[in-house]
């Protein structure tokens, strides 16, 4: 792991040796490294070169130091692209996990003002608004709330609801989905947010605003969706 005889520095030989182990899966997200005692004694080198090379792992995103325990690898977050319309299922097979959904609300509601404007609705159109936690491998990821207009979830039953909202417009609506657009901001959860999310009270989440519409430019849903924000991020391509 060091060749001390190398004009490389010690710290960044020990930070790419550690570097590779996490690439290739010798160590493990969530799994805890050794303490400093241990490469300075295996190793034979010093502390300062130890943290040194820790530091700059924990710098890059890949450690991170829990408070009384000590260093971890750090769970790589999702990586969403914002140039291409896909639900949340399709991210997370195409990622090989395994997406799952619980319902927390389905009612019948008459639209606000603001969602009215959104769907381009007269205010009180009869819609759907439907709450649920999003899951990936059986781990909270969001909390997405959509609204859609009632003709276009007539059909919708929970069973196609945890398939895929999106296959059940595509396939049983026989609707063709075109385009989004989407709204970032970044918040601080509140108690019912970060219970469901298995987050603590305060911690950082990211909250999308989305507004989806067919082919014809009719607007099908509105959906707010907060995501953990050490879970995921969100990626865009820009040219000039």
């Amino acid at each position: 792991m060091i060749d001390k005889n190398s004009p490389i520095p010690l710290y960044y030989q020990l930070e790419q040796a550690i570097r590779e182990h996490i690439e290739t899966g010798t160590l493990t997200p969530g799994e805890m490294l050794p303490p400093e005692r241990h490469y300075t004694e295996s190793l034979g080198i010093s502390r300062m070169t130890v943290r040194h090379a820790m530091q700059a792992l924990i710098e890059d995103g890949l450690l991170e130091r829990r408070r009384n325990k000590g260093l971890f690898v750090k769970e790589q977050p999702f990586h969403q692209s914002l140039a291409k319309l896909t639900s949340f299922r399709e991210d997370m097979l195409a990622r090989g996990l395994t997406p799952s959904n619980k319902i927390l609300e389905w009612k019948e509601i008459n639209l606000s003002s603001l969602a009215a404007d959104k769907l381009q609705k007269e205010i009180g159109t009869k819609a759907i608004r439907i709450k649920r936690l999003r899951l990936a491998d059986e781990e909270p990821i969001a909390v997405e709330t959509i609204t859609s207009p009632l003709e276009m979830t007539k059909n919708l039953t929970e069973t196609k609801l945890k398939e895929s909202f999106y296959k059940y417009l595509e396939e049983d609506m026989q609707l063709t989905l075109h385009r989004a657009e989407q709204e970032i901001e970044a918040l601080l959860a509140d108690e019912e947010t970060a219970s469901l999310l298995n987050i603590s009270p305060g911690d950082a989440v990211l909250r999308i605003h989305r507004l989806s519409y067919l082919k014809d430019e009719r607007p099908f849903e509105y959906v707010t969706s907060t995501y953990r924000a050490d879970k995921y991020t969100f990626t865009s391509s820009f040219y000039r």
